[in-house]
């Protein structure tokens, strides 16, 4: 992982544990300030896209034929097949297209796909 893979709110785990933890500040020099303290990025991992953490995101399943896709994780403004591996970012209209992409790995890669796609932060909703 690079410092430019990193922006402040990212989900980050510690390589140490399963700790998951909000970034809050980033040095160029790789240091980085934690919710739960500091290290660098070398002990930083990413975590792990799952469908506890869209729901955290915000995310809710739905299942609809009327779509390209007919089961698929939404936050209303973006939608994730998990089967397929894919991230949607859409309107929700009729006859408009939507825009398919490979789904990252990591939260932190869908963090910054989405706010760079949206211009609107993916944060957890329980904080």
């Amino acid at each position: 992982m690079k410092a430019g893979e990193i922006r402040v709110g990212n989900l980050l785990q510690w390589k140490d544990g399963n700790y998951v933890d909000k970034v809050h500040h980033l040095n160029f020099d790789g240091e980085v300030l934690m919710e739960g303290g500091h290290g660098y990025i070398d002990e930083l991992k990413g975590v792990p896209i799952t469908e506890e953490l869209l729901v955290k995101f915000g995310f809710k399943w739905k299942e609809e034929t009327a779509r390209p896709f007919e089961k698929y994780w939404s936050n209303g403004i973006a939608a994730i097949d998990l089967v397929r591996q894919k991230f949607y970012i859409m309107r929700f209209k009729e006859g408009e297209n939507h825009a398919e992409i490979k789904l990252p790995n990591y939260a932190h890669n869908l963090q910054n796909l989405h706010y760079a796609l949206t211009k609107t932060e993916l944060t957890l909703k329980d904080q």
